[in-house]
């Protein structure tokens, strides 16, 4: 089965993993895009975008390939082959290859990869974001129709925003209201005549609406309404949704530290294996926040957790926590954002029917232990 990548762009950026959320510093998104006509039938998902990845996508006949990591981070002012981003772009152009990247959208989306850490431990979730980065823009949005018309805007209207209220999809409010008006005389009206008043039996409809989807809601309206000018209005909320990076668990058991550990390895498969410090107290409650996330421990401070999963655990990061009474366990920038790849295909596979293959052995730090 073949896809556009346009399809598989708007999927990820404003169902899956919402692009508004990314990071200011962040460049989630297109990368090298060869137009909207271009089909994928096989992709290749990759933590970063390196010269062998691009190789793989040629060998196996990828059409996209799909990162964690952004291509490009910084600004880029030209492009030189004797340069090593010049040679990934002009070797993907070369051979039809476009590139997307997802990163800190799908570090703070709902399946992110940190709930993939904490299901891979039978670890159950009892706090989300550990971190805040933002919150969503949320719109209070109301539209009136015609009686006979509200099932059908209802569901055209509820069905587009995908929003939801905690454990709640299609909230909406309805309420019997009379509309008046008066058609001029270059109106089409569907009920009543030009130049003279119109009363007509309503339903207003009310919703709380997600910046993301207010272009599909409109949309909605417009194709699902029986008016030839219906008026419907978004009016921003004060405060929206929070969102941001890490998440609290909680695990099966109590764990010392070295037994939870070896639990680590067992159900993570990995070898290695850091941390600040040699022994705490038992613990069955644990941080999770994947990547660079070291810094986190002050947040664990506030939530009373005193063992934090991340990666990269740096040398003055590890040093104040562990005078803080925190626990830093360092399972690799590169292991703690690959174990997600397996989750990203199968969303994909199950969504578009496509081929995902997965590069994840490349090894930005070799261990000699």
């Amino acid at each position: 089965m073949t896809v556009k990548i346009n399809d598989i762009a708007k999927f990820i950026e404003r169902e899956f993993a919402d692009i508004h959320k990314q990071s200011s510093w962040d460049n989630s998104g297109l990368q090298i895009y060869l137009g909207e006509e271009i089909k994928v039938s096989r992709l290749l998902l990759s933590l970063d975008i390196t010269e062998d990845v691009i190789e793989e996508a040629i060998h196996t006949g990828c059409e996209l390939i799909l990162t964690h990591h952004p291509l490009f981070f910084s600004k880029i002012t030209s492009i030189d082959v004797n340069t090593a981003i010049g040679r990934k772009v002009v070797k993907a152009i070369k051979n039809n290859i476009s590139i997307l990247s997802y990163h800190t959208n799908i570090d703070v989306a709902d399946d992110c990869i940190n709930s993939c850490i904490a299901h891979k431990l039978s670890a159950k979730v009892i706090k989300k974001p550990l971190t805040i980065e933002g919150e969503v823009e949320r719109y209070k949005f109301s539209v009136s129709t015609p009686t006979t018309s509200s099932d059908k805007v209802f569901k055209a209207v509820t069905d587009a925003n995908r929003s939801k209220m905690g454990n709640y999809s299609n909230v909406a409010s309805l309420t019997n209201i009379t509309g008046r008006f008066t058609p001029d005389e270059k109106a089409n009206p569907t009920i009543g005549k030009q130049l003279q008043p119109v009363e007509v039996d309503e339903v207003k409809l009310e919703c709380i609406v997600d910046k993301r989807y207010m272009n599909d809601v409109i949309e909605a309206v417009k194709t699902s309404h029986p008016y030839e000018e219906p008026a419907y209005d978004f009016i921003k909320l004060d405060s929206g949704l929070s969102y941001g990076f890490g998440l609290i668990a909680e695990l099966d058991k109590t764990y010392s530290l070295q037994d939870f550990i070896d639990y680590l390895k067992d159900r993570l498969h990995i070898k290695n294996i850091s941390s600040n410090m040699k022994e705490i107290e038992p613990f069955s409650k644990i941080a999770i926040s994947s990547g660079s996330s070291a810094s986190s421990f002050k947040d664990c401070l506030k939530h009373g957790v005193k063992v934090l999963l991340t990666g990269d655990l740096k040398h003055h990061d590890a040093l104040d926590a562990r005078e803080a009474g925190i626990c830093i366990i360092d399972i690799t920038h590169q292991y703690s954002e690959s174990i997600y790849l397996d989750r990203l295909a199968e969303v994909l596979k199950d969504k578009f029917k496509v081929d995902v293959l997965i590069k994840s052995e490349i090894e930005s730090i070799i261990s000699w232990r």
